[in-house]
């Protein structure tokens, strides 16, 4: 019976489906690769597109890349300018370490005498 069906394609199980088609159903395959085109074409779209989207992102990876090595030089220098600016005062406050410790006894002796004058004349004397 399955011969007188199918014809001469022997291969086919009808139950299964499996194999070749019978030759009946010729129209089936041509509406079948009709949709098989479009969906491919829509694939394709797709697939093109997430090509540029890729390569948007890489482009906007690669410029926050470079801004943020630019940025890294940017720290880097003024890490440089603060360590020598540090160093810059530092040797003038060993150089004024004379004079300051002179300075500090003077304002010493001078704060104790506003405070005592202020107490002989009963008020706040502002300096």
């Amino acid at each position: 019976m399955s011969r007188q069906t199918l014809g001469k394609r022997k291969r086919y199980i009808l139950r299964f489906r499996v194999g070749l088609k019978p030759s009946s159903s010729s129209s089936i395959p041509s509406r079948v690769s009709q949709d098989h085109v479009g969906e491919l074409q829509k694939l394709k779209a797709e697939m093109e597109e997430i090509k540029m989207e890729h390569e948007e992102l890489r482009r906007q990876l690669e410029q926050e890349r470079r801004e943020h090595e630019e940025e890294k030089k940017e720290r880097e220098e003024e890490q440089k300018q603060i360590a020598h600016l540090t160093s810059l005062v530092t040797e003038f406050l060993k150089k004024k370490t004379k004079h300051t410790s002179h300075l500090s006894i003077i304002m010493g002796h001078v704060f104790n005498w506003w405070y005592k004058y202020s107490l002989i004349h009963g008020g706040v004397m502002s300096m």
